[in-house]
């Protein structure tokens, strides 16, 4: 069936488009930053050193860059280590991608920033549901 195809080549696209992202920002970058955040980071910056800043960076997108990679590698594992995990991948990203989009628009009423609320409404909260929903087709539709 063209779904299952059509949905990996979607997640592949969509989910490097967010691990550069991630990666850039991991590296160091701002450029963005701090639209995708509720909290200002400018405040942030002023209450931790650079030494923080960087750990606490650290701390929080890399994980998130070895889920993207680990999600990425899986839609398309043929015959590697994940492959017996494959299912069961798709379906805890597919809940974590609908719970982030469904619960994203929460998310926007305890932030003041303007940007991010825009942001999360238009961009952040639809574009998880679709990932979600994505990872959903892969599962209901593999045909292995």
């Amino acid at each position: 069936m063209i779904i299952y195809p059509v949905a990996q080549i979607l997640l592949t696209c969509i989910l490097s488009c967010i691990f550069s992202i991630h990666f850039y920002w991991f590296l160091g970058g701002e450029k963005g930053l701090d639209a995708s955040l509720p909290h200002d980071i400018n405040s942030i910056k002023k209450r931790l050193s650079n030494t923080s800043i960087r750990m606490l960076n650290a701390l929080l997108i890399f994980p998130i860059l070895l889920v993207l990679i680990t999600l990425i590698i899986s839609i398309h594992s043929e015959n590697s280590i994940l492959t017996p995990f494959q299912q069961q991948i798709h379906l805890y990203a597919s809940i974590l991608f609908i719970l982030r989009g469904l619960f994203g628009w929460v998310l926007t009423r305890f932030s003041k920033k303007p940007d991010f609320k825009r942001n999360n409404t238009y961009i952040f909260s639809p574009l998880s549901l679709l990932i979600g929903f994505l990872f959903l087709s892969l599962i209901f539709f593999n045909s292995h």
